[in-house]
């Protein structure tokens, strides 16, 4: 499967309209998961005010969400993407959607060219003004996620590695500095989101 069709549902060839995802009910309190998502932006995006302002439009005003992320939508697909099909995703989803427009997730299909998960990540990474150890990366021909590894050595010290897990098999890597794992770690656990740790 396509991973933009699994990530958002539909590819700029189909036209006809996404089918329904089923949201997963979590059991903890509504307001301590919109603190967690919100504390999971924050944490991502470096504090990033119209990623936090993006995550409360997706936990509470799907039209305003989709006002604020209506050009990404617009780049994927060539037909108009509604509210009713916003509504339709997963929370996780919108929380991926969020960081991916502010430039601090990674989308890449799992057989991407390992130059690929390097050219976005160093973006990412610079984000924070590093850059990459390109010495440490010293086989671009493994594949992912074998070659996280090289990713991995070759950050900056102080950053950690991470793969947001939406159920794909795509890869939405980021960076978090390492005194921030354990937060990051504590509120993917109240929403019920999977990280992967490189």
């Amino acid at each position: 499967m396509n991973f933009l069709q699994k990530i958002f549902g539909k590819t700029k060839q189909v036209s006809e309209p996404v089918p329904i995802i089923e949201k997963v009910e979590n059991n903890q309190n509504p307001e301590e998961i919109k603190e967690s998502y919100l504390t999971l932006v924050r944490l991502l995006s470096q504090d990033n005010n119209r990623a936090a302002q993006g995550m409360v439009y997706a936990l509470e005003d799907s039209t305003k969400f989709l006002e604020q992320y209506k050009a990404m939508f617009a780049e994927w697909y060539s037909i108009e993407t509604t509210v009713e099909e916003v509504e339709s995703y997963p929370t996780w989803d919108l929380f991926n959607y969020v960081l991916y427009d502010e430039g601090y997730v990674t989308l890449n299909d799992w057989k991407s060219a390992a130059e690929d998960f390097v050219y976005f990540l160093e973006q990412i990474v610079e984000k924070y003004g590093e850059t990459l150890d390109h010495s440490k990366i010293t086989n671009q021909e493994e594949m992912a996620p074998e070659f996280f590894e090289q990713l991995k050595a070759a950050l900056p010290q102080g950053l950690a590695l991470l793969n947001i897990d939406i159920d794909s098999d795509s890869y939405q890597l980021t960076v978090v500095p390492v005194d921030k794992v354990n937060a990051v770690k504590d509120a993917a656990a109240v929403v019920g989101g999977k990280i992967e740790w490189y």
